[in-house]
């Protein structure tokens, strides 16, 4: 799965996650931070398992 892929499905999770909440005033600045930054870091995560699963089909 190339990395724009997964960049585009995380995004369009966060926006999923915060327009709505936004909207209804629910969340606060410090909740929607947090979301963020823990979404980034998701992101993270998922490109580098991808990498090590490419690296790991690429050498067999």
């Amino acid at each position: 799965m190339p990395y724009h892929r997964v960049l585009r499905l995380v995004l369009l999770t966060l926006c999923g996650i915060l327009v709505p909440a936004v909207l209804a005033g629910s969340l606060g600045p410090g909740a929607i931070s947090a979301i963020v930054i823990a979404s980034l870091l998701g992101t993270s995560v998922l490109v580098a398992l991808v990498v090590i699963t490419l690296r790991k089909f690429s050498a067999s």
